[in-house]
């Protein structure tokens, strides 16, 4: 535990060293997930993803309101569970 936080706080000290210039991160999308949240009617809230998305972070310590962050994801591969419930009740019709 104090080796996780000695290591923390040295990454934090080397943080402006380390990030004067802009940076640019790409997103792992096998780590990440983009999640949103409706409210339906005021009665529930349903939760989605969307997954299979790319993107990176340009990040500029010196100037951070000129960072800049881009994600591209196909709509197809939105999900919020009722996907199967419409292919069970599809079913049930036919």
């Amino acid at each position: 535990m104090k080796l996780v936080a000695l290591t923390s706080a040295a990454a934090l000290l080397a943080a402006p060293v380390a990030f004067a210039d802009q940076t640019t991160y790409a997103l792992d999308s096998s780590h990440s997930q983009i999640v949103f949240s409706y409210d339906h009617l005021g009665f529930s809230t349903t939760y989605g993803m969307f997954s299979g998305f790319e993107g990176t972070i340009e990040f500029n310590a010196d100037a951070p309101e000129t960072s800049e962050v881009s994600v591209s994801f196909p709509v197809s591969s939105m999900l919020t569970g009722w996907e199967a419930v419409l292919h069970i009740s599809c079913r049930r019709i036919s």
